[in-house]
């Protein structure tokens, strides 16, 4: 056949392509086929269209369909491949099971072997002599198959990389082939799906106008498929354009690392299939890498390992397959040893428990404080007295890394400075989130640990053991942390004060406690509540905690946020590191963050400010915590505009990146969010100025008109931002907590229990005698 056919038949796949991923796109969002983040399966946040397995197989349907030579082989895997999309589309949006999808597999598989008779017949050169597989080569084709689906299904982590390495791929075959271009079936179709998957990679990484795409598992298991059968074909004994060897070296990055993250999670005593971040591309991002830097480093990986297979063809097939092996044992057990060996600032810490490693900041890169409990026995050090020869306080310091809870993380860091205290660190440990990276930022380290992923019964015995080993004299709790209410009760019936720190980041909701009934347990428990605003103070008041049992201190938050943006801004490997989560932000795109809480009652107006704003500047992407937008836009009409977005901000180092990023925040009235952050405005939507930051107004054109103001002319934002860049700490957060802690050793919290059973009884919890 004609190149110049081939040529037009490429072009007709690559602009079918490109026209299918405009059209698509408002489909793909009404009939909800985009990306929905969760804990458990994916870990970045947005509602990204899951479209682009779809458009770049329409085009290679329709470039073939234009060719007109399509033999029996290849009409037998393009329709195999159809229900490959289907299924992966499916998977998109319901989830399948891993038992399923292997059993629907394997079923496609073994129609395309009946429909056209080729399997894995023989291993050429790798064995001695002619040795023919016979039957045995149906189960090993099925396994190879299903094994290059799910290898690039997996390898499908970051913007680009599943489909830069598939034309690194069929440019690999190409390159190989024995025959040069003379005209089969499988040839011409693997060139019609380069061409198909040029335009999706550009729509993958932002291009043109910043809405991004996902192949989703219909495209990735597509693309696994079609090569796993183009393989099978070139290799068979009756075609003979590739040896086996030269297979693997075909897939050699997507095979090599699929192996290696399955070797580590199986050492981990872990589902081979399960979700993690040790991928390379993971790994990478993690040493700081962005992740287009990340994206070209792997595409020369591949194109390296191809090379190298080109040049050992000239040696014989079982010197080859060594040099594969040889490969791919360094690969799997050498690489990460090198790049932790190569890591400045930062290192990799392998956590027994579960055998992956986990990034965080090295000791010597953020200040640390002396550990003064031994994590391995428990046991205490021998402990300094004051002057007056009292024993230094032991204080609990239980922090989780949510926006909400990480309050505790500033006064834990102040009592491990001053010699009155001898201070232990617990982290709740919540999914989703890196808390060893959030404790870090602090120059905190964690000496026990807390988790509920087991059950409420586990999280108990957590906690009793804990009392028990620590013996503490106060326990320091976040105001809505995910251990706070059965450490509470565990601490009251040791007689120990509890001191609870309500010390939100505007991020706040109510969805972290059971109910409301144990959330006014916890209130009467506590010996004292450290509130970090006035308003919330006097919502504490309001709700029945004494006067004398509420200590207000303003910084808490602010200097939380400060800390985090100053580490940030100081390591930007760390912020490389999170910004994998949030594919669907432009780069060189104002970002507006929305700081309101979910219980403002008036919201109407603040909703259709940003709905003026998403429609005046498509430019600008607005990012809302989830739980709060949903309560706000209870018509969901902003879901309708694709520069909104609303996420789940569980993880505190996500949204210190958010923050970072932000060019504008807006605060709602009365919140606990800081005023004022170093060179950036904060926006507070109230009628009268109360404290930092600046009033804009409670109405919808009031908001609107000052965000866009503020977003249209550098000039008026500039002399803002720069009014933010001083220091404007007036004092150190929580200053006073140190001494309200020595005032509890006194023993006066037992006139504060002794309130609490009365506050208890009035809330009707107490047992009737």
């Amino acid at each position: 056949m004609e190149h110049p056919r081939i040529i037009a038949a490429s072009a007709i796949a690559l602009a079918v392509t490109l026209f299918a991923i405009f059209s698509m796109r408002p489909w793909a969002r009404r009939v909800g086929l985009v990306d929905r983040p969760d804990d458990d399966r994916k870990h970045h946040n947005g509602r990204v269209p899951l479209i682009g397995g779809i458009c770049f197989f329409i085009g290679l349907l329709v470039g073939l369909a234009y060719l007109g030579f399509i033999d029996r082989f290849v009409m037998s895997v393009m329709m195999g491949a159809a229900l490959i999309v289907a299924m992966g589309v499916a998977d998109d949006v319901v989830h399948l099971t891993v038992q399923s999808r292997l059993l629907i597999e394997s079923a496609i598989v073994a129609l395309v072997i009946l429909s056209t008779g080729y399997y894995v017949d023989h291993l050429g050169g790798l064995l001695p002599g002619d040795i023919r597989l016979g039957i045995w080569g149906i189960p090993l084709t099925i396994f190879a198959v299903i094994g290059l689906i799910n290898a690039f299904n997996m390898l499908d982590g970051i913007d680009g990389l599943a489909a830069s390495v598939a034309l690194v791929c069929i440019g690999t075959v190409l390159m190989y082939d024995r025959a040069g271009w003379s005209v089969v079936g499988v040839m011409l179709m693997l060139q019609v799906l380069f061409a198909a998957l040029i335009p999706y990679i550009f729509a993958n990484l932002g291009w043109p106008d910043g809405r991004k795409i996902f192949m989703g598992d219909a495209g990735s298991m597509a693309i696994g498929f079609l090569l796993g059968w183009s393989l099978i074909y070139l290799s068979h004994s009756r075609v003979g354009r590739l040896a086996p060897v030269d297979v693997l070296w075909c897939v050699a990055l997507p095979v090599m690392d699929t192996l290696a993250v399955m070797y580590r999670r199986v050492r981990a005593g872990r589902s081979p299939f399960g979700a993690d971040r040790q991928h390379l591309h993971h790994l990478l991002m993690d040493e700081g890498f962005s992740s287009r830097a990340t994206l070209a480093l792997m595409v020369v990986a591949g194109i390296g390992l191809a090379l190298l297979g080109y040049v050992l063809r000239a040696a014989p097939d079982l010197l080859n397959l060594a040099c594969f092996i040889a490969a791919t044992v360094m690969y799997v057990v050498g690489l990460p040893r090198l790049l932790e060996m190569r890591k400045r600032g930062f290192r990799w810490r392998w956590r027994p428990s579960t055998g992956l490693a986990r990034f965080v900041p090295a000791r010597n890169a953020l200040r640390t404080p002396p550990a003064r409990v031994s994590s391995e026995d428990h046991e205490p050090y021998p402990l300094a007295r004051d002057a007056d020869g009292n024993e230094p306080l032991r204080a609990l310091c239980v922090v989780a890394a949510t926006p909400e809870a990480m309050g505790v993380a500033p006064i834990a860091q102040r009592l491990a400075d001053d010699g009155r205290f001898q201070t232990s660190v617990c982290l709740a440990e919540v999914p989703g989130t890196d808390g060893e990276a959030a404790l870090h930022l602090f120059g905190l380290e964690a000496q026990e640990r807390l988790s509920g992923d087991d059950g409420t019964d586990a999280l108990v015995n957590g906690v009793r053991e804990l009392m028990d080993q620590l013996r503490p004299d106060v326990v320091l709790v976040s105001g809505n942390g995910p251990a706070t209410f059965a450490l509470s009760l565990a601490a009251h019936a040791d007689d120990v004060p509890v001191v609870c720190v309500d010390g939100d980041a505007s991020a706040a909701t109510p969805s972290h406690w059971p109910n409301e009934a144990s959330r006014r347990i916890v209130q009467s428990l506590a010996a004292l509540h450290v509130a970090a605003s006035e308003d919330a103070g006097q919502r504490l008041r309001v709700e029945g905690v004494p006067g004398d049992r509420v200590l207000v201190q303003d910084g808490i938050v602010a200097e939380s946020l400060r800390t985090g943006l100053d580490t940030l801004r100081a390591e930007p490997r760390l912020g490389n590191a999170i910004a994998w989560r949030f594919p669907f932000l432009r780069e060189g795109s104002p970002l507006l963050m929305v700081a309101c809480t979910a219980d403002r009652a008036d919201a109407a107006p603040l909703v259709e400010a940003l709905e003026m704003i998403a429609r005046r500047r498509p430019d600008v992407d607005i990012v809302w915590p989830r739980e709060a937008a949903d309560a706000h836009d209870a018509s969901g009409t902003l879901h309708a505009f694709g520069n909104v977005h609303m996420l789940e901000l569980s993880d505190y180092l996500a949204w210190l990146h958010l923050l970072e990023r932000a060019q504008l925040v807006l605060a709602g009235q009365g919140s606990t969010f800081p005023g004022q952050l170093p060179g950036k405005p904060v926006l507070r939507v109230c009628d009268t100025q109360e404290g930092d930051g600046i009033a804009i107004g409670t109405t919808a054109l009031a908001i609107a008109g000052r965000v866009l103001t503020l977003l249209s002319e550098p000039a008026v934002y500039q002399s803002l931002a720069s009014a933010t860049t001083a220091d404007t700490r007036a004092g150190l957060p929580g200053e006073d907590v140190p001494d309200a802690l020595i005032r509890l050793r006194s023993g006066n919290h037992e006139s504060q229990i002794r309130e609490a059973d009365d506050i208890r009884y009035a809330y009707g919890v107490r047992e009737a005698s």
